[in-house]
Order: C-alpha cells, then structure tokens, then sequence
C-alpha cells in the first residue's frame, strides 16, 4: 500500500512531529546523557482500585485526579531508593 493509497488527513505541521529530522538531533542528547547504559527497574506497590464505569467523563477525570494523590502519598510513604 502505497502514500497515495491512504487517505490522510492534509496539515500544515510535518506528521509525527517532524520526527526524521529531529531524532538524530535527540539521539545525540541521549548517547551524551550516557542513557542507554542505565537500568531502570520498575515495582508496583499497589493496586489503586478495579475496573469503574462512569456516567460521564467529568467524573472519571475526578476520580483519575483522587487516584493521581492517592497514588503520590502512596509513593511518598513507600518510595525506597
């Protein structure tokens, strides 16, 4: 399939963000910072809460803001380094 075959949308701004002529520049950032020699471990603490549905999305962005502080004492309180 071919450019010419799909049908998308006409911007004015470069599609993905004008990712070809900016990932070498940011690559370059990443070699400098020594990036790809760090490891990164990830642990869950805890579980926030199950499946939820919503009436409307005002009252899953409020309750996504109480998991966001829910979350944060959380990590505040178990945080190990």
């Amino acid at each position: 399939m071919s450019k010419e075959n799909i049908n998308l949308p006409k911007t004015s701004f470069s599609m993905k963000a004008n990712l070809p002529s900016k990932e070498p520049e940011i690559l370059k950032i990443w070699e400098k910072l020594n990036l790809y020699k760090k490891k990164l471990r990830v642990y869950f603490l805890k579980f926030i809460r199950g499946e939820q549905k919503f009436k409307n999305s005002t009252s899953l962005i409020k309750q996504m803001n109480k998991d966001v502080i829910f979350a944060k004492k959380s990590l505040k309180a178990k945080l190990v380094l």
